[in-house]
């Protein structure tokens, strides 16, 4: 299977094994598969001072899994064939980032909480759908040169 097939029927990979098989390609770690299929992800494959999941380089054009918390960062950057947010967690604990993901249009899919976000380079059309701020006194969104009305 190539990086970017999804063999499944629904949305999602539903099957415990294919998903796990594909937390492993893009080297994510320290994660809980629910009865639902849903990931949690509590360390991820981010090398730095943030744990999270970082996919800045693998070419997505889709998100397999839906990613309920990850605990840290979760970074969607130079996607060019990745036209949606469905997929990403609802519950980002860092900084949620999508960065040079040109067909991006829609907030929708988009976290529901973080505690920072920026977007820059897609085309967003509205801003519907921006997340809340898990500590409005200590995070920040960010979304620059995108919105295409």
């Amino acid at each position: 299977m190539k990086l970017n097939e999804i063999k499944s029927k629904s949305d999602f990979l539903t099957d415990p094994k294919e998903i796990e098989n594909w937390l492993h390609r893009y080297n994510i770690k320290g994660y809980t598969i629910h009865d639902d299929g849903t990931v949690d992800v509590h360390e991820g494959n981010h090398q730095g001072s943030s744990t999270g999941v970082n996919f800045t380089g693998y070419k997505l054009s889709k998100i397999a899994v839906k990613f309920g918390k990850v605990d840290g960062i979760f970074i969607l950057q130079e996607h060019k064939q990745l036209k949606t947010l469905k997929g990403c967690p609802d519950i980002v604990t860092d900084m949620f980032c999508v960065y040079d993901c040109p067909l991006i249009d829609s907030l929708e899919f988009a976290p529901k909480k973080v505690r920072d976000m920026s977007i820059t380079k897609s085309k967003l059309t509205s801003y519907e759908n921006v997340p809340e701020l898990i500590n409005v006194d200590n995070g920040s969104i960010a979304i620059y040169d995108t919105l295409t009305l």
